[in-house]
Formats: structure tokens, sequence, C-alpha cells
């Protein structure tokens, strides 16, 4: 089982699609995954067309309370995907986990996922924190603007420090509200002043991935042949690759 947290320093910039879009990619490569939405607007469950339902409490919630076990909810036509949706109405950034705890639900679940997907608030509020703590490894998404470039030393200091033992798979440059040359030159200069910690994939500017929002569609589902759908499913296997260990490392 491997915990990848899909995170920001900023809100709208499309971290939630991503973190769904990215749980169906693993999913339709055929391994077991999770979706845990930890955002309280709950973005990127509905973006995969669930919502919370009776009997089955949010991912918040759940987490908060030790005595409760992680009820996924199905997603129609994805066998290997399940969901732990947010509930908007419920859900608070202040409340708390226990160490360890996001783990151990996730573990306890039969049969286990191979991967965690956790869509996390663009805050450092407990719950934020906690499950990045609990993260194999993290991957900030960051927008192609001049602001979004602002966030990143102090995003990747607030890791560092906060969550040194969780790893930076990469930084993710989104073209989500980027505008052409400008979004073009801002990636640039990103790539060279942060070259050793950016993903080589990027998502382009691509309007099927909010149209497939618009229907609560996953993005390969809407249009399997439009660019992003190639990034998000390249941005799968380089991830995998990074979760799978080296002959060296498995043995060590």
């Amino acid at each position: 089982m491997y915990v990848f947290a899909i995170a920001s320093a900023k809100g709208g910039v499309g971290k939630s699609t991503i973190a769904a879009n990215l749980a169906v990619s693993f999913a339709v490569r055929g391994a077991r995954t999770l979706l845990i939405d930890l955002d309280p607007q709950g973005a990127a469950a509905a973006l995969l067309g669930v919502e919370p339902r009776p009997g089955h409490p949010s991912a918040i919630a759940t987490l908060s309370d030790t005595e409760s076990s992680l009820r996924p909810l199905p997603v129609d036509g994805l066998p290997e995907l399940t969901v732990v949706a947010a509930d908007p109405d419920f859900d608070q950034l202040g409340a708390s986990i226990a160490e360890g705890r996001l783990r151990q639900a996730c573990a306890a679940l039969r049969p286990r996922p191979k991967y965690v997907i956790l869509d996390l608030a663009p805050s450092l509020e407990p719950v934020t924190v906690r499950a990045l703590g609990e993260a194999d490894a993290v991957v900030p998404v960051v927008q192609a603007t001049a602001n979004g470039a602002r966030t990143i030393p102090a995003l990747l200091d607030a890791l560092q420090t906060r969550c040194p033992y969780t790893a930076v798979a990469g930084l993710l440059l989104n073209h989500f509200g980027a505008t052409g040359s400008v979004g073009r030159k801002v990636a640039e200069r990103i790539r060279g002043s942060f070259g050793r910690w950016v993903l080589p994939i990027e998502i382009p500017m691509d309007d099927a991935l909010q149209e497939a929002a618009l229907y609560g569609q996953p993005v390969l589902w809407h249009d399997a042949r439009s660019p992003a759908s190639t990034a998000l499913l390249d941005l799968a296997d380089h991830l995998a690759r990074y979760a799978t260990p080296t002959a060296a490392e498995a043995t060590a």
C-alpha cells in the first residue's frame, strides 16, 4: 500500500481535479485504488459522481473517531476504485486525527488498496498536516501562473519542516487557469529555479477537464484522447514507478 497526498498552497489550482483523475488513472491501469477526500469542500469525490450517503460517514468524521472504520463507496464503471467522500455540511478543518490512524484505517480494508490518494485542503490545518505525515509521498500541485510560482518556496519549506519523513514525489505543474505563452514562460521559469523538484509531466490546458467536471465524470471517460487524459495516465505510470522499490531497496 502506497499513500500519495495531493496538496497545494492555495485553492483554485485544480488540485481536487488532479486527485480524482489520478485515482481514476491508477484504477484503469488495473491497480486497486482508494481516494480519500480530506478537503471539506468535497470536490474530488463529486468529480467522480460520488456524494456522501447515509451510513457512510465522511473521511474526516471517520478518521476523527478511533472506533469507526472507513466505508468506501464504489465508483460506477470503475471496479478498482473506491472513494471516501467529504461532507461540506459536517467537516471542519480544525478536526484532528490521531497519529497513525489514517494508515491503520486504510490497511484494515479488504481487499487492501495498492494506492491511496489523499485530496488535502489547501491549508496547514491539523488534519492536513497529520495526513501529510502519514503519506509516503506528496505531490504538490502548482499553478503555472506568477502567483502560483511565488508559493513554491514557502510550500517546500513547510513540507520539509513539518513533514520531514514524507518524500516529495515532485511538483506537478498544472496549466489550469494559465494563459498561452505566459503560462509557458512561467513553467519554464519554475523549471529553471526548482528543476530537481519538478515532475517531468505537466497537465496541459484542456477544456476536456472542465467539461468532464460539469458532468461529474473523469476526463478519461469524457475524452480518453484529450491531452489531459494522456498526461494523467503518464503521471500515474510515473508515480507507480516512483512507488516501486528497486531490487536493492527491497532487500535492504
